[in-house]
């Protein structure tokens, strides 16, 4: 069974490193210390005698320079330094197309950034997932044609019921409609989703591919 690790270890805040520094050079002789006044004194700290070491050379070095003795931690230095800021990558987003703003790759190839900084700036909230749902978009003439084709499938004898289309043909192809009702857009926080909007969600347009070719 995995057990926790009890060799962690914590970081000294800057009083901590100032505060023993100070203590350092109280205990030192003429800028010069023990091995045994160091591990004292690193004791009292909680801290390796090695960190201590690090302290006061660094502490001794800066004021060598005429400044005062600089000893904070550097801890936020480290790592690999960014290739965008924060502004640039906002810049890449606004000024990429809506429709390639659909999924990670696409936003990805469109920024030219790379996955995990999409996914990145996601997860911090930078870039946020909208939905766009098509809004109607029917006018008075709309509603006219749609009752003149249900009038055109009723029978002109009898009582004028709907006719059985068996002679209407429907061909079985493969269609693909030009949007979706529900689409979602990676957006910039403060971007609102776009408006889309449609005459009928039943009857979007569509468009298919040829199934044969020419001789």
């Amino acid at each position: 069974m995995a057990t926790p690790n009890t060799n962690s270890k914590s970081n000294l805040s800057n009083d901590q490193r100032t505060a023993l520094y100070q203590e350092l050079l109280t205990v030192s002789t003429n800028g010069t210390l023990s091995r045994e006044k160091m591990e004292t004194v690193c004791k009292a700290f909680g801290v390796h005698s090695s960190t201590g070491w690090r302290i006061w050379k660094r502490g001794n070095d800066s004021k060598s320079t005429g400044a005062c003795a600089d000893v904070k931690s550097r801890k936020h230095l480290s790592g690999r330094k960014k290739i965008y800021t924060t502004d640039e990558i906002e810049k890449r987003i606004k000024a990429a197309p809506v429709h390639r703003r659909q999924t990670h790759r696409s936003l990805a190839a469109a920024t030219g950034l790379s996955k995990w900084t999409i996914w990145n700036f996601i997860r911090q909230k930078w870039i946020t997932p909208r939905t766009s749902w098509s809004k109607p978009k029917l006018k008075p003439e709309h509603k006219t044609q749609r009752m003149s084709f249900c009038s055109m499938h009723l029978s002109d004898v009898g009582q004028r019921e709907f006719n059985d289309m068996f002679n209407v043909v429907h061909i079985d192809e493969k269609w693909f409609y030009l949007t979706k009702i529900r689409r979602r857009f990676y957006m910039w926080h403060d971007e609102a989703a776009p408006t889309r909007s449609l005459q009928s969600k039943s009857h979007i347009t569509k468009v298919a591919g040829r199934s044969w070719r020419p001789p």
